[in-house]
């Protein structure tokens, strides 16, 4: 079986528990590649150091099936000037998987990139939020408090519902195939017998 290819977007302080249920219901059907804002070593909430094995100019959006964004603080990133380059690139690199169809998948405070970038106008979606500076991203998009939403190729979740996203995402991307499946699942990663 060929593999799909699945990117996962570190940057500081990013939430790496989020996205671990996720990871694991890809790993066998995807190669997964850590991308930040440039390769090196990424601490993430956990004080993990995880490796960023490539830059974001370095995505070639049409080797890409799947790019994923944990939770942590974007807006932090996107008003940081040093960061306004990056920030740059990172915009023209999610408009263009969106584009191009591939899925997108945010959790928590991770949606906000992708407001940022202008992919969610027009489109519902959901994030958690926490503060009154960070609703001005969305503004042009429909924000449901909701545990995930799915609009086209797009899934953005908060972040307590990780386990929903990872199986929302695992079916979107083909892993999961019936609703048995989902349902089996789901309640493995709740421990749900």
């Amino acid at each position: 079986m060929n593999k799909k290819n699945a990117y996962l977007f570190l940057y500081d302080q990013f939430v790496d528990f989020e996205v671990i249920q996720a990871l694991l219901l890809l790993r066998d059907s995807h190669n997964l590649t850590t991308i930040g804002f440039q390769k090196g070593l990424v601490n993430s909430f956990c004080n993990l150091n995880i490796e960023a094995s490539m830059a974001i100019e370095d995505l070639n959006v049409v080797d890409a099936d799947v790019f994923i964004i944990p939770g942590g603080e974007p807006k932090d990133f996107i008003r940081n000037e040093k960061y306004s380059k990056k920030i740059l690139c990172l915009n023209d690199k999610l408009n263009e998987l969106a584009k191009n169809g591939k899925i997108i998948a945010a959790i928590c405070g991770g949606p906000t990139f992708l407001a940022n970038a202008g992919i969610l106008d027009g489109n519902n979606c959901t994030a958690s939020i926490d503060d009154e500076g960070e609703i001005k991203f969305y503004e042009k998009s429909t924000f449901k408090d909701t545990n995930y939403v799915l609009d086209k190729n797009i899934l953005t979740a908060q972040g307590h519902a990780f386990t929903e996203f990872a199986v929302q995402l695992a079916k979107l991307s083909g892993v999961l195939k019936t609703d048995e499946e989902v349902e089996q699942t789901r309640n493995w990663l709740r421990n749900i017998e």
